[in-house]
């Protein structure tokens, strides 16, 4: 009968389910059972933690061979099948013939064809080593193909045969033919749907799958391939197995799922979350684990699919550099700590530029089709080597470490929600043909936080314009900004999402009518010594301006006119720091949020300090710096952010949080109060005032003013010199007159 295409896909995508067993066949003349206490038997399937539910008809058992039991051989009911080489004897039947699922003659020729085929020229490039080598022939040396006539020919050459090989063999009962092509639609194939038998579930626990029971009834003693089909476990890896038929028995679904997880590499440990500003360097650290059932596979697919957030771009420079570890087990990988153990994978298996790799690297994720921001692809784990010669050996328990550096962009987002960053890895999933599974997705979490704040007058609490700021981190290096516009959407689930635009009109039609729009001063970098220009020479135009606006108080009217000599150099010398600035509107005192700033996770605190530059007139400047801190706190365990706690010099801590109900209700602050935290804690953002005190001074107003209080001053000294001569004539005359 024939397999129809869609059902062969089915098959390979969904995977072979064997248990890697046969057993020797014996003479015809063993002693036999009585042939009705062969028939009805059932195969009892229980499933795995790591696997889904079970679902009726998720497999079927096709006979390949028949067989009569030897007495002394009968295994006792519901035997659990372990199986392992050295137990393969221990279970016999005696006169092997094909069974009803198989097509013993087409499988016989498909198996000589198959020996003879070189890897250039089969369609199966799975049934041949990483050195060409044919994985059929490599495992039949000793043995003559041509000799095999028949099914109790096939079964004693196999009992000989080596777990790899037989693994092949499964592979192609399943996929191939017997005119040694993959199999299409209108080929006749090797298995034979008439008469298979399908599994049921005979019990299944919702809240714990692993549990599940599923079973299949057969007529008859024999081999069977039990054949998982089912779908929605395409992703999954499972065992394998050839099951030997004697009695009722039960197959424990060992396979394992490879399982991969994404942290950060923070000065705490790993972590599932990390703040960073634009600049800074974050680690990444992906690990992965292997199936219990490795060793059955002769070559082993594994790929890490990595997906940065927009805001963050992989780095590769000396300083940054991508390494690959591989540790005996998780125990080596915990004990770790400061992720320079295991054992360290070179890219080349040796030092020419040309040789075979043990793995490559995408950056830009070029060889998925799912298109991710880097690749890391091992094409054979079964053939690592670190100098051309000696193998890395690789073990079930082994796991993989690939650390990474990517550098946060002022593309990164500030809502709470943060910037996801994510891997999912394929995997080889089943060791009888060239599918592959994908895990889920593993995600870590960085946080790009801003300000916002408020220029006010100590007579204008409502606001005041005219101030101006640059913002300096710890090591007095300065912040370098560029204008944007973002706009804000909430979707009905609640997320919210930013969009950045270079015009403000742009911005506002993007809005419409459900969006907000913001003016914001985004974070590009900062000064340094050898940054261009250095945080040296921003000081240098700082103090430039100061010099310059002291020229222009003290210049004529004239001078300070638009288009005036003072007016002009004072201008010149604010445009050369308008990257640099935090200026307060004029209408009311806002400044324009800041985005994309570091915080300090665990015991570290981020600080960042402001200095005024441009000073309101008729205010005192401010006396020194504003200084801020900032800390977040990151759930150890998801990598959401929990909080965020902000300071201004030596005043009390704001905590920005999502508040319970209660916590709103009885806010020292009130409701108002608690809720505007939330909304900007939601937002990314922690709000402040700065402050200038009104100045108890004369104004000045040019050089006609100064003249007319030079004037004055003139003309107070006058007065009281007259008033002294005046006072020293009378005691003169009060003397003389004495």
């Amino acid at each position: 009968m024939k397999l129809a295409k869609q059902k062969f896909v089915r098959l390979l995508t969904c995977a072979l389910v064997f248990l890697l067993a046969f057993t020797a066949a014996v003479p015809a003349f063993a002693e036999q059972v009585n042939k009705e206490n062969q028939k009805n038997l059932t195969i009892t399937i229980k499933n795995n933690k790591d696997l889904p539910a079970m679902t009726a008809g998720q497999f079927t058992a096709y006979q390949i061979f028949t067989g009569i039991p030897n007495k002394e051989t009968v295994p006792p009911e519901t035997t659990q099948n372990d199986w392992e080489a050295k137990n393969w004897n221990n279970y016999s039947l005696a006169d092997i013939q094909w069974g009803k699922n198989i097509k013993g003659d087409d499988l016989l020729a498909g198996l000589k064809i198959l020996k003879d085929t070189n890897k250039a020229g089969t369609v199966w490039p799975g049934f041949f080593d990483a050195d060409g080598k044919n994985i059929i022939k490599k495992y039949l040396e000793s043995n003559n193909l041509e000799e095999l006539k028949s099914a109790a020919d096939l079964a004693a050459l196999l009992v000989n045969q080596k777990n790899a090989f037989l693994q092949e063999f499964s592979r192609f009962v399943v996929e191939g033919s017997s005119t040694g092509e993959k199999l299409e639609e209108g080929v006749e194939g090797l298995l034979k749907e008439a008469g298979a038998k399908k599994s049921e579930v005979t019990y299944q626990d919702s809240d714990n799958p692993e549990d599940d029971e599923s079973s299949i009834t057969v007529d008859e003693t024999g081999y069977y391939l039990i054949v998982e089909n089912n779908a929605d476990t395409k992703n999954a890896a499972v065992s394998e197995y050839i099951l030997a038929v004697l009695g009722n028995q039960v197959i424990n679904l060992k396979a394992t799922v490879p399982q991969v997880d994404k942290y950060i590499i923070t000065d705490g440990g790993d972590k599932k979350g990390d703040a960073a500003g634009v600049g800074d360097y974050v680690k990444f650290k992906l690990t992965a684990t292997l199936p219990e059932n490795f060793a059955d596979f002769t070559s082993y697919k594994y790929v890490f699919h990595d997906t940065l957030s927009k805001g963050l771009e992989y780095a590769d420079d000396a300083s940054h550099k991508l390494q690959v570890r591989m540790y005996a087990d998780q125990a080596a990988l915990e004990a770790d700590t400061d992720n320079t153990g295991g054992t360290l994978i070179n890219e080349n298996k040796t030092a020419d530029p040309g040789a075979e790799k043990n793995y490559t690297v995408s950056p830009d994720g070029a060889e998925d089709p799912n298109p991710c921001s880097l690749e890391v692809s091992f094409y054979d784990l079964k053939t690592l080597s670190n100098d051309g010669s000696k193998t890395i050996e690789v073990t079930p328990t082994s796991v993989f470490v690939v650390t990474y550096y990517a550098q946060v962009t002022n593309d990164a987002v500030l809502i709470s929600e943060g910037n996801p960053n994510t891997v999912l890895l394929e995997y080889s999933n089943n060791p009888n043909s060239n599918t592959t599974g994908k895990t889920k997705e593993s995600i870590a979490y960085v946080y790009a936080l801003g300000l916002d704040l408020k220029k006010i007058g100590s007579d204008k609490p409502n606001g005041l314009g005219g101030a101006g700021f640059v913002l300096k981190d710890k090591d007095n290096n300065y912040a370098i900004f560029k204008e944007q516009w973002v706009v804000n959407k909430t979707a009905e689930n609640g997320k919210t999402t930013q969009t950045f635009y270079t015009s403000n009109d742009d911005a506002v039609v993007a809005a419409g009518v459900d969006g907000t729009v913001d003016q914001v001063r985004r974070l590009t970098g900062w000064t340094s010594a050898t940054s261009t220009p250095t945080t040296d020479a921003v000081k240098g135009l700082i103090q430039d301006y100061k010099d310059k606006k002291k020229t222009f108080d003290n210049a004529t009217n004239e001078e300070r006119e638009p288009e005036g000599t003072a007016y002009n150099e004072l201008e010149s010398a604010r445009n050369a720091l308008e990257k640099y600035l935090l200026r307060s509107d004029d209408s009311d005192g806002a400044i324009p949020d800041v985005y994309g700033l570091d915080a300090g996770i665990g015991t570290e605190v981020a600080k960042y300090a402001l200095e005024e530059v441009i000073v309101p007139d008729g205010y005192n400047s401010l006396k020194g710096d504003f200084d801020i801190s900032i800390q977040a706190e990151i759930d150890d365990n998801n990598g959401s952010l929990k909080s965020v706690t902000y300071k201004h010099g030596t005043e009390a801590e704001v905590v920005y949080k999502i508040y319970s109900q209660d916590e709103i209700s009885n806010f020292p602050g009130g409701e108002t109060a608690a809720k505007n935290l939330i909304a900007h804690f939601e937002a990314g953002l922690v709000q402040d005032s700065i402050e200038n005190q009104r100045a108890p001074i004369l104004p000045f107003t040019g050089g006609v003013g100064r003249i007319i209080i030079y004037a004055l001053g003139i003309a107070l000294i006058a007065g009281v010199a007259v008033h002294l001569t005046i006072v020293f004539k009378k005691r003169k005359r009060v003397k003389e007159n004495a």
